[in-house]
């Protein structure tokens, strides 16, 4: 008899309001996602184009034709640009491939540590390839740093509209690498409370009848 009384009190604990109810306040593995595809790539590969909505800044930058020199403006006026971001990886380097495609000589590229500033667009240059055209060319970026990478308007006439331009940057990612999804533990498909009520007025008269035997 002690043992159905125990079966009993443990069948009880599981109705609601007789023990900790799952839910999704005192659950952890309720109302959770988790998505994992393995470590973010160490690039950032894209395209982009030249709607005429573009953000502007004032100046332009001046293209000297020579890989790496120092920034400098030139003219003054509207030039669109769009903003490519991207975070350093640990080697310090950047490995940067950039086609303009139709945009041809309209478009000009700029690296810069983040965030860019397009009323004092020298700030925070890194480097330039120096002339409006296709190139792949390495240099030294800050390890771990946000960079944006400028793809500048070469036109002093907002509503410039062109592209895709295409770009490939090893060396840098869009983001962290994801986290591995967290193991949540199995879960043991609970009743209802009709079913528990049930199997509680079965077990009860399990024990009904066992007492009657004893008698």
């Amino acid at each position: 008899m002690k043992t159905v009384a125990c079966v009993a009190l443990a069948l009880l604990a599981m109705l609601p309001g007789a023990g900790v109810a799952q839910n999704a306040a005192n659950d952890t593995g309720a109302e959770q996602t988790s998505s994992f595809a393995g470590f973010a790539p160490t690039a950032v590969v894209g395209s982009g184009s030249f709607v005429g909505t573009e953000s502007l800044m004032n100046p332009r930058f001046f293209r000297s034709g020579t890989p790496g020199d120092a920034c400098s403006t030139f003219s003054s006026g509207d030039f669109q640009y769009i903003e490519v971001p991207m975070t350093v990886e640990s080697g310090g380097s950047i490995t940067a491939t950039f086609d303009p495609a139709t945009c041809g000589s309209g478009v000009f590229v700029t690296f810069h540590t983040a965030p860019f500033n397009p009323a004092s667009i020298c700030d925070n240059y890194i480097w330039s390839f120096g002339s409006s055209a296709a190139f792949t060319e390495t240099f030294a970026a800050p390890a771990g740093a946000d960079v944006v990478m400028i793809v500048s308007g070469v036109a002093n006439t907002p509503g410039v509209v062109c592209g895709p331009f295409t770009y490939d940057i090893q060396g840098a990612s869009v983001g962290p690498a994801l986290p591995p999804p967290v193991p949540q533990p199995d879960v043991i498909p609970a009743l209802d409370n009709t079913g528990l009520i049930a199997l509680l007025a079965g077990v009860s008269l399990l024990g009904t009848i066992l007492l009657m035997r004893r008698r």
